[in-house]
């Protein structure tokens, strides 16, 4: 079915009421629609999931043009809203190419408008709000209720938990990589279109092998463009889906909610016990600095540390 990707947008951002206020959806989508119309009037081509790759990065020049005639902290806003309208489009996976590039970056303003949707931002609120514990995941693992779409939904978790996948790369995985010639990894289309080779531990592999197993009843196919994920429909998911998905099963077991929160988790975790740059392998980050966004204290940790330096008896 052909849907208005402004719509899913808007639907996406609206998820998110804890960051983000009615005025400042309707800022994001305005910019938005405004491309939509731009595009539309100069070249004929629609924003829909049935057309968006007709776009091509030269139909967005006179968009620029307008953009930098803007004075400089309007400038700033649209640039940075084009951006994450645009990243939005691919990392969803209505897009074959990442148009965000097209769109001259800006300075430090583009973390004050775009933080909060980019996948890479570091999250706001406070630090037991960014990591789960590792009762936290087990509690999520297990007070799941039950639905058809349980071996899914686990599956999804224990990658998203265990290989710090970011919810677009879950959302490209294909059956294929899983069943043809295993060897405890798979290859995934990463950030910026780049071919990750991502480690996966045997308890997400098995979950994903039981899902797969159910889902085409023993008869699993080995095509190239076979989705891992789907929906009850048959739909190939995307990171709007996995993060709705997620956010239901959070809130069920009285969890903070937020896909990315679980690739905070995993970079963590591996960095506490292997070091900052393991951390910065495993998580596939170009430096450390990006890296040490993510890695994160407990108050539980922290707790623990002022009673072993202060351990005073009295």
């Amino acid at each position: 079915m052909r849907e208005n990707l402004v719509d899913l947008y808007r639907k996406h951002l609206e998820l998110q009421k804890s960051r983000y206020s009615p005025r400042t959806v309707e800022n994001y989508c305005s910019v938005a629609k405004h491309i939509e119309d731009a595009v539309a009037k100069e070249h004929g081509v629609f924003f829909d999931t049935e057309r968006i790759n007709d776009l091509k990065g030269w139909m967005l020049e006179p968009w620029i043009k307008h953009i930098q005639e803007l004075k400089p902290s309007t400038r700033e806003q649209y640039s940075v809203c084009s951006k994450v309208f645009l990243k939005f489009i691919f990392q969803n996976g209505y897009s074959q190419v990442d148009l965000s590039e097209v769109i001259p970056r800006v300075g430090k303003t583009e973390k004050k408008y775009g933080a909060s949707v980019d996948e890479e931002a570091e999250e706001e609120g406070d630090i037991d709000d960014v990591v789960f514990t590792d009762e936290e995941i087990d509690h999520l693992l297990t007070c799941m209720p039950e639905s058809r779409n349980d071996l899914r939904d686990r599956a999804i978790i224990l990658l998203l938990k265990g290989c710090g996948l970011r919810a677009s790369e879950v959302a490209s995985l294909t059956v294929k990589p899983f069943v043809v010639a295993y060897k405890g990894f798979v290859r995934c289309l990463g950030k910026g279109g780049k071919i990750d080779t991502i480690p996966i531990p045997q308890g997400a592999y098995e979950a994903v092998m039981t899902y797969l197993r159910k889902r085409f009843k023993g008869n699993i196919p080995t095509d190239n463009d076979v989705p891992l994920f789907v929906s009850m429909q048959g739909n190939p998911m995307n990171r709007f889906t996995i993060y709705q998905m997620l956010a239901e099963r959070q809130k069920k077991c009285g969890l903070h909610t937020g896909v990315h929160r679980m690739r905070h988790t995993f970079t963590t975790n591996v960095e506490k016990k292997y070091g900052a740059a393991a951390a910065r392998d495993m998580a596939r980050h170009r430096s450390l600095k990006v890296t040490n966004r993510y890695v994160h204290t407990t108050i539980q940790e922290k707790i623990q540390m002022v009673e072993e330096m202060n351990d005073i008896k009295i």
